[in-house]
């Protein structure tokens, strides 16, 4: 959403979270982590996601194209840092997450 200022489509969350699901589940260091660091862990990445989703749909209502741009470059700098992939070959389907 941040990234590409598009509405996620609700049909599209369901398998985006199982997807999320298994490969954090499958991740070597949040597995060996203690369950204190998980807990944080997830909570730091719910609440930036909600941070970016909130962000995003209040500039809707209200432009501001400076910070339009930092939360793109915010996004995409997540997006890659995570996901260890160029930002704009990343799309998210009714699928799941996709890395063409």
């Amino acid at each position: 959403m941040a990234y590409r200022n598009v509405d996620f489509p609700d049909e599209n969350f369901k398998p985006l979270v199982i997807q999320m699901r298994g490969i954090i589940a499958n991740n070597p260091a949040f597995v060996n982590a203690s369950p204190h660091a998980r807990q944080e862990l997830y909570e730091q990445m719910a609440i930036l996601g909600m941070f970016m989703a909130t962000t995003q749909m209040a500039l809707k209502e209200k432009p501001n194209p400076e910070v339009a741009s930092n939360m793109r470059q915010a996004a995409k700098g997540y997006l890659e840092l995570f996901l260890k992939a160029d930002a704009d070959k990343i799309d998210i389907t009714s699928q799941g997450l996709v890395i063409r």
